[in-house]
């Protein structure tokens, strides 16, 4: 699976989770080895049908001005080039969308003539969405970043760094030949934007020409050590990891919690329950909000785990692996096994006990989900090879037919004080067992 890019004269991007903007092409009938330009000199195609969405509101682009409601993307058609400006954008999309099944030629990349005017408040990336077995994001913001104020530049991205590794029938495996680049329909390239800013499309094509941009696998993302770069991270995420540092020195910790936004939860939304709970404890609570496996690594390289001497360690991460990139089952079992290994070095007299991803999406047909669940068949394996403790609450979460209710995470990912209550149920258990058994 190749999920970032790296430009070949810059250093590599870091890849970053998007609020959606993309932009859809409607071709004629028929298949086609190579399309013709989707937009040139700003002016698009014929054949071509643009369109604005995010989760509520559609509006096809004009040949003018088209908006959002409450400006949260707009998009003028000039002459020669679209101006696409956003602002408090999380999930809208501008998309080009080709009824046809596309067969690329060898060595095809998406060739974009853009100016990244302000982007360094938000998000870009770009897509190729095809039936279902071909959603794939590359993310560009830091390329953006260092281009800004540099003009026109041309990106020109293989599409084989776009192209889906994940089956249609078998979700969460991966495909064992890439290179085959035959895209069903529907077919639809996108930008991705999220944020705040402003960017400048000139033309949109397929080409032959040399790629000026290379992919990094998710495998090596997962298991690289990276802070979280977000646009949306970059005010707090730095300053919780040296704030949890200074917490670790100041204080005995019986108990560290690692693992993402449903971790730090504790602190917020299961604030309550944990105090009727575990309030007694001494707990270091490392859940970043946003975080993968490739960011907690570089936390506990960067000492967050250096000063204390817990009795208990648990561990829930991967499903921000899933949610940002949709990185492989394979992809996050090894960045978690980096994670346990070092976990291991630096606290060997320490329980380390591995929880299964919690589920996530309304039911089973989620793919987000299901790439979830083909994770977790993997992480139950990976503790027993570490000869940890591998704890998977899921069915709790659900009902009998899979449903997960709103009632315990109103956004289906995140849980509330009653989904916090659930989780407790079992954490009673490891605190009664390795913590207060202890101490008493």
């Amino acid at each position: 699976m190749l999920l970032a890019g790296v430009y070949t004269k810059e250093k590599p991007t870091m890849p970053i989770r998007i609020a959606w903007a993309v932009l859809s092409v409607v071709f004629a009938s028929g298949a086609i080895a190579t399309p013709a330009a989707l937009v040139s000199n700003g002016a698009i195609a014929d054949n071509v049908s643009v369109s604005l969405h995010d989760t509520i509101n559609h509006r096809k682009v004009g040949a003018q001005t088209t908006a959002l409601p409450g400006d949260t993307m707009v998009v003028n058609h000039s002459a020669g080039l679209l101006d696409i400006a956003f602002k408090d954008s999380w999930s809208s999309q501008l998309l080009f969308s080709l009824p046809t099944a596309f067969i690329p030629q060898a060595q095809t990349s998406l060739e974009l003539t853009v100016n990244p005017v302000s982007m360094d408040k938000a998000a870009f990336g770009v897509s190729l969405n095809c039936a279902g077995h071909c959603n794939r994001t590359l993310r560009l913001r830091e390329w953006a970043m260092a281009h800004i104020g540099q003009g026109w530049q041309t990106l020109r991205i293989p599409l084989t760094c776009l192209q889906g590794a994940r089956s249609a029938n078998h979700p969460g495996e991966e495909v064992n030949e890439p290179a085959n680049l035959s895209l069903q329909a529907p077919v639809q390239v996108g930008l991705q934007l999220g944020g705040e800013g402003q960017l400048q499309l000139k033309s949109v094509k397929f080409t032959h020409q040399p790629a000026t941009l290379n992919c990094v696998e998710d495998r090596q993302l997962a298991t690289t050590p990276a802070p979280l770069n977000e646009y949306w991270s970059a005010s707090w995420w730095i300053q919780r990891h040296e704030q949890k540092l200074a917490e670790a020195h100041r204080h005995k910790v019986d108990w560290v919690m690692l693992g993402d936004s449903i971790t730090q939860g504790w602190e917020s939304q299961g604030k309550q329950v944990w105090q009727q709970h575990f309030g007694k404890i001494n707990t270091l609570n490392l859940g970043f909000g946003g975080d993968r496996t490739e960011n907690l690594l570089w936390r506990l390289e960067h000492g967050e785990l250096d000063a204390v001497k817990p009795k208990l360690i648990t561990i829930m991460i991967g499903t921000n692996n899933t949610g940002h990139r949709q990185d492989s089952p394979q992809a996050i079992v090894e960045g978690v096994n980096r994670i346990i290994s070092l976990v291991k070095d630096k606290q060997p007299a320490a329980t380390i006990v591995l929880y299964a991803i919690f589920p996530r999406g309304a039911d089973d047909q989620d793919e987000l989900r299901q790439n979830n669940q083909h994770t977790n068949q993997q992480l139950a394996a990976l503790a027993e090879k570490f000869g940890i403790r591998f704890i998977d609450i899921n069915n709790a979460f659900v009902s009998a037919n899979g449903t997960l209710s709103t009632d315990i995470m109103p956004d289906l990912l995140h849980p509330n004080a009653a989904g916090y209550q659930i989780w407790a149920d079992s954490l009673k258990t490891l605190a009664a067992q390795y913590i207060t058994e202890q101490q008493g």
